[in-house]
């Protein structure tokens, strides 16, 4: 648990005292236990003694006060004080009361003492100051090793290849599950006969296989948001600690974001860039409400479990957050076309007037030709 050193001539990391002859010795301030246990120094592939024993971590301290600290953290130590306060006081007062002392009680009122005199801000302080020092020689060791990039690497192809299949999957049975609706409505509208099961797999088959161009982009999409967003999330995590609720914030932003790239970059030949980057705007909102939707879940799911409804809280939070995500979606949608800033909108209502113009005149013109064939007719 600690270093003896000889010469120690600070006053002591605990109580700001002097130390007294023979009493002087090395603190681990994150035990030793704690370091050897510590799987993040491992992984850095760092030997746990010469990151227990930096300077940072050895502060020097009574030796009383050093052996009833033994392996425990700051605030285990400071605990443990508290709880026994009242009967540590007990004592000192009870041996401070006596005429004379044996050997053993002056050196068990010693240590209450100077147990009594541990100053706590001291001790939070050293521990912070040593946990910080500890994690960025642990940080700096793993973050800029060869490992830490190829687990990257791995980890983003990873969390890439799910979510394009996950992408790739889900617009194959969307493909799927309306052929089959529309063969099952036709098969009801032909007077529920001839089943023909196996024609009707056959065109099932071919509809979803047709479908391959938009079933791979969908998957290269996944892929990309996903690789992207995992990537993200790891630059994040060398600086933050993020939970669950962020990396789905970050996944289904960086997944907005790569569609409506896509949407500009590889628009249909029938669409022009201004309607491309119009759709894109919508993506992008898209994005940020549902981002926002998973903001609010935690507050809703806060208030919620404050009304007793803790049981079904998840569930309740789920439906509330989905009803106003979608509500808020098609508002913005609206609102986007309603503002409509790159002109799209008031483009396709002037195309809409002059097809109606174009179509009223050509029913003009062909009332008049028949109206003047009539006439000839009679002439």
């Amino acid at each position: 648990m600690r270093i003896e050193q000889a010469r120690v001539t600070a006053p002591c990391a605990r109580t700001r005292e002097k130390f007294g002859p023979g009493t002087k010795s090395l603190d681990h301030v994150i035990s030793a236990k704690e370091t050897h246990d510590d799987a993040a120094i491992y992984l850095a592939e760092l030997d746990p003694t010469d990151v227990a024993n930096q300077t940072t971590n050895l502060e020097p301290t009574e030796r009383s006060i050093n052996s009833s600290k033994k392996q425990a953290s700051a605030d285990e130590f400071l605990a443990r004080l508290d709880r026994q306060r009242e009967e540590r006081r007990k004592t000192i007062s009870e041996l401070e009361a006596k005429e004379t002392l044996s050997q053993k009680e002056s050196d068990k009122l010693t240590k209450l003492k100077k147990l009594e005199n541990v100053d706590a801000e001291r001790v939070r302080e050293a521990d912070k100051k040593a946990r910080e020092a500890r994690d960025q020689q642990v940080n700096d060791a793993y973050y800029g090793s060869r490992k830490f990039a190829l687990n990257t690497l791995k980890a983003s192809a990873t969390e890439g290849a799910k979510m394009g299949l996950q992408q790739a999957i889900g617009v194959a049975l969307t493909e799927f599950f309306i052929a089959a609706m529309d063969e099952v409505s036709d098969w009801h509208k032909g007077g529920r006969q001839h089943l023909a099961i196996e024609r009707r797999l056959k065109r099932i088959a071919r509809r979803v296989a047709d479908r391959w161009k938009d079933i791979l982009s969908a998957g290269m999409v996944g892929v990309l948001s996903g690789f992207l967003s995992n990537l993200a999330t790891i630059a994040i995590n060398v600086f933050l600690t993020t939970q669950k609720r962020v990396v789905r914030m970050i996944r289904e932003g960086m997944f907005s974001f790569v569609r409506a790239v896509k949407m500009i970059v590889t628009r249909p030949d029938e669409m022009t860039l201004r309607e491309a980057m119009h759709d894109a705007c919508k993506l992008v909102l898209a994005g940020g409400i549902v981002v926002g939707g998973v903001m609010l879940e935690k507050v809703i799911l806060r208030q919620l479990q404050a009304f007793g409804l803790g049981l079904i809280s998840d569930i309740a939070t789920a439906a509330v957050v989905g009803a106003i995500v979608a509500i808020a979606i098609a508002l913005s949608a609206y609102t986007i076309d309603r503002l409509d800033l790159l002109g799209v909108e008031e483009e396709k209502r002037q195309t809409q007037i002059i097809e109606r113009l174009d179509a009223n005149i050509s029913d003009s013109l062909q009332r008049f030709d028949s109206l003047l064939l009539k006439l000839q007719a009679l002439g």
